[in-house]
C-alpha cells in the first residue's frame, strides 16, 4: 500500500481489525479468496478514522452479504494442479423476508516442492518436501425488524498447516496458523436525523511453530466496542461521533515485560455536499495505556468536473502503536526496547 509495510497497513475482515498486535503482520495466509465477496481499499493515511495501523491505507475484506433481497445462491468449485494440488470450496447466500445470511468453507492441501537448494550447504539443504493444508469457514447472519434497523452476526475461522525447512536433520518441522474472528452489529435508525450502529467484535489469532530445537506458540486476542452516530444535519451536512475501546492481550512460550493494554478513541467526521463541491474533515484521538496519546485528522476537498469526472485534493495523517514485540521483547532475545 503505497510503499507501506504489512504493519503500517491496517487490514479488516468485515470491518474487523485483524493486524497482529504482537506482531503487526496479518495473516492472509489462511484466507481463501473463494469466501470473499468483494475488497474495499482506502489509499493514503487514514488513522483519523480508524486509528492506529492506518498508515499506508486500509483494507477491509467482505465476506459476508450486504442485507439485500436476493434470491438463494450457491456456489462451489473443485481443482486440481501440480504438486498433489487439491481445492474445493462450496456456499450458499441469500435474503428473504427481512432476513440476510450466507456461510461459505474451503479446504486445500498439497504435497508442496522442495524449498531448499544443495548449493545452500550441507547443514541447509533438506530434500523433503514442503506442503500445506487450509481450511477456512465463513458466515453472517442479520435480521431487519424494521426498515434502518438491523441486528447481525459474523464470524471467520481460518487455518493453515504449513510445512518449512530448518536444517538438514529436522525433517519433521511445520507452522500451525489460527485467525478466528466474531462480531455482533446493532444498526438503529432512532429518529430521521441520528442513526446509531453499535458493534462488539473479538479476534483472535495464534501461531504455533514445531521443530526439534524446541516448540513456540505466539497468540493474541483484541476485543473492540465501537459506537458510532451518524447525524444528518440537513441535506448538505452530515456529522458523525465515534466511540471506541480496544481490549489487546497476548500469550504464548515466551513472557513479555507486558501483555496487555487498551486504547480508548473519540473522532468526529464531517461530511459537507453543496452541489458540485464536497468536503469531507475528520479528527480523532487515540489513548493507548502504558504508551502515549495521539490526535489525528485530514482535510479533503472535491470537485465534480462533469457527473463522471472530479478532481480533489486531500491532506491525512496517520500514526502506528508499535506492537508488542516492538515494546516488550525479551532481553534474552539480544535486544529490547527501552522507553527513555
Amino acid at each position: 500500500m503505497r510503499g507501506a509495510g504489512p504493519q503500517q497497513t491496517l487490514v479488516m475482515v468485515d470491518g474487523q481489525r485483524i493486524n497482529d498486535p504482537a506482531t503487526g503482520s496479518t495473516y492472509l495466509s489462511a484466507m481463501d479468496p473463494t469466501t470473499i465477496e468483494r475488497v474495499e481499499i482506502v489509499r493514503g493515511a487514514a488513522s483519523s478514522l480508524y486509528g492506529s495501523d492506518a498508515m499506508g491505507g486500509v483494507i477491509n475484506i467482505i465476506t459476508r452479504s450486504d442485507g439485500q433481497d436476493k434470491p438463494l445462491s450457491v456456489f462451489g468449485n473443485i481443482g486440481v494442479g501440480t504438486h498433489s494440488l487439491f481445492k474445493a470450496s462450496v456456499g450458499v447466500s441469500g435474503a428473504s423476508n427481512a432476513w440476510d445470511y450466507r456461510l461459505a468453507g474451503s479446504y486445500a492441501s498439497s504435497d508442496g516442492f522442495n524449498a531448499t537448494r544443495e548449493k545452500l550447504g550441507a547443514m541447509i539443504y533438506n530434500p523433503d518436501r514442503d506442503g500445506y493444508e487450509q481450511a477456512s469457514l465463513s458466515g453472517a447472519l442479520g435480521y431487519t425488524w424494521k426498515p434502518g434497523n438491523r441486528l447481525g452476526v459474523s464470524f471467520y475461522n481460518g487455518y493453515t498447516h504449513g510445512d518449512f525447512d530448518s536444517g538438514a536433520y529436522d525433517t519433521n518441522t511445520f507452522g500451525i496458523m489460527r485467525q478466528q474472528s466474531v462480531a455482533v452489529t446493532s444498526n438503529n435508525q432512532l429518529t430521521d436525523w441520528w442513526e446509531s450502529v453499535l458493534q462488539v467484535s473479538v479476534n483472535r489469532n495464534v501461531y504455533d511453530s514445531r521443530a526439534s530445537y524446541g516448540d513456540s506458540v505466539l497468540g493474541s486476542i483484541q476485543r473492540t466496542y465501537s459506537w458510532q452516530n451518524n447525524f444528518s444535519i440537513n441535506r448538505q451536512n452530515k456529522l458523525s461521533l465515534v466511540l471506541e475501546r480496544k481490549d489487546e492481550s497476548i500469550f504464548g512460550t515466551t513472557t513479555y515485560e507486558q501483555d496487555k493494554r487498551h486504547t480508548n478513541a473519540v473522532g468526529l467526521i464531517y461530511r459537507g455536499d453543496f452541489n458540485r463541491h464536497h468536503i469531507q474533515a475528520s479528527l480523532r484521538n487515540d489513548n493507548v495505556s502504558g504508551y502515549d496519546s495521539k490526535t489525528t485528522g485530514s482535510l479533503g476537498y472535491d470537485f465534480d468536473i462533469t457527473q463522471q469526472w472530479s478532481v480533489g485534493l486531500a491532506g491525512n495523517t496517520g500514526y502506528r502503536v508499535p506492537t508488542f514485540a516492538d515494546l516488550y521483547t525479551p532481553l534474552s532475545f539480544g535486544y529490547q526496547a527501552i522507553r527513555i
